[in-house]
């Protein structure tokens, strides 16, 4: 679309003639570059812009425009049907608000509007704008709006993650009490086995038999009528006694029970 490139200075009046026709909608687009008196760009950081256009037929209509370039100073309007709808001068204000409420004016430029026959009797009314703080109001809402909802979905997706975190512990401490279980189940089986199941030759009588039963028979075995302390104390017999005895160590075993007199 046709755009036309403008520098506004702030501090002076600017009646910059642009040429449009009667009857346009939404064809010529202006890019406005405010500046201040150094010539340096206006920040427009968070600003809103809106064009106010006195029109030759006494009525007044706005339009929102569009901060393309908030270091640059540079804000976009397209000229609307309302705009051109009457033909001849039309003058121009800029005004542009930030979120606390300050605003900035800008006057220029001046449109010539020029007549179409195309078009007939085309009717032309005013339209009226809000205040400046309703507006700014009715964006905030609608950025706290978009915002609540970003905060929802962040919180949705929290959620999410936090429920397949803790069914992901569930089916971690479900499997460890299993594998516990079946650790214990196992120990008990070893135990049982070690006791009962596993078997031998039991050497005293040559038979198969429980590893624990032949384990109890031995320990009699060797403990039956064993020597007792009383009985070593009545012998009274020193190292000297045993050596003229010619009894040794190993076979005190065989020998002590005859030495002794017992059955």
């Amino acid at each position: 679309m046709p755009t036309k490139n403008i520098i506004l200075p702030v501090w002076n009046k600017s009646p910059i003639p642009i040429r449009a026709i009667q009857g346009e909608a939404d064809s010529r687009i202006l890019n406005i570059t405010l500046i201040d008196s150094a010539g340096q760009a206006v920040d427009l950081t968070d600003a809103s812009a809106r064009l106010y256009v006195h029109k030759p037929d006494r009525t007044v209509v706005f339009m929102d425009g569009t901060v393309s370039d908030t270091a640059g100073g540079v804000c976009k309007f397209t000229l609307s049907y309302q705009v051109t709808a009457a033909p001849g001068r039309a003058s121009c204000e800029i005004l542009v608000t930030w979120p606390d409420n300050h605003t900035l004016k800008a006057v220029g430029p001046v449109l010539e509007i020029q007549p179409s026959n195309l078009d007939g009797a085309m009717e032309s009314t005013d339209e009226f704008s809000a205040l400046v703080t309703a507006l700014n109001e009715v964006k905030t809402a609608a950025d706290t709006a978009s915002q609540a909802a970003a905060d929802a979905k962040e919180a949705l997706t929290k959620a999410k993650t936090a429920l397949d975190t803790s069914s992901a512990a569930a089916n971690a401490a479900n499997s460890a009490a299993t594998s516990a279980n079946s650790a214990t189940i196992a120990a008990n089986q070893a135990a049982q086995n070690a006791g009962q199941l596993y078997q031998m030759v039991n050497p005293l009588t040559g038979q198969i038999d429980y590893c624990t039963n032949i384990i109890d028979q031995l320990t009699a075995y060797i403990f039956r009528a064993a020597v007792t302390a009383q009985q070593l104390d009545d012998l009274d017999k020193s190292a000297q006694n045993f050596d003229a005895l010619e009894i040794s160590a190993a076979d005190f075993d065989t020998s002590a029970k005859t030495f002794l007199g017992v059955n």
